[in-house]
């Protein structure tokens, strides 16, 4: 009986021990993924001169909306991927030159952008089409057609055409 007794307390124990396990488990899955502990409220932008914040934002909401597991990661800043919303907002903005995402615990990203500044102006002339051009020679966006001597001015006269992010 006495055996018995102890049988009953170590089960009861185990038991205990492994509800317990099993409630902080849940606990902390709740807590990472449900609740609103570690949700991204606040995204600034710094940086941008001549891109429009608001399209950078909408960007950034792309990711931050995204399912991730079936689960919106956006309320978890622990797993946001700051790499894919650099890669996206660089692909979206070929002015866009770098972009450093911070991580503010527990509630907010910071976006520091960094422009590209104009170094020339392409014009095809067949095309009858301009483009603003860095110091690599690569086309980045299309431009007025101008003359003066602010900015290298280069009148193309074989090229049919040019793409931005192209090399001039």
């Amino acid at each position: 009986q006495l055996r018995s007794k102890r049988r009953k307390k170590l089960f009861l124990k185990i038991t205990f021990i492994f509800l317990g396990v099993i409630g902080l488990f849940g606990l902390a899955i709740y807590l990472l993924f449900f609740a609103e502990l570690f949700d991204v409220r606040n995204v600034s932008i710094d940086g941008n001169k001549i891109t429009n914040t608001e399209n950078l934002s909408e960007a950034a909401n792309k990711i931050l909306l995204d399912k991730k597991w079936g689960l919106p990661h956006r309320l978890n800043i622990l797993f946001l991927d700051t790499n894919k919303i650099r890669h996206l907002i660089k692909d979206l903005f070929p002015r866009i030159d770098s972009v450093t995402i911070d991580k503010k615990l527990f509630h907010s990203i910071n976006i520091k952008i960094s422009e590209k500044d104009p170094f020339g102006v392409w014009c095809i002339k067949k095309e009858n089409k301009c483009v603003f051009f860095d110091k690599e020679g690569i086309a980045f966006e299309e431009a007025p057609q101008s003359s003066g001597l602010i900015l290298l001015h280069v009148e193309d006269y074989k090229k049919d055409s040019i793409n931005l992010r192209e090399k001039v």
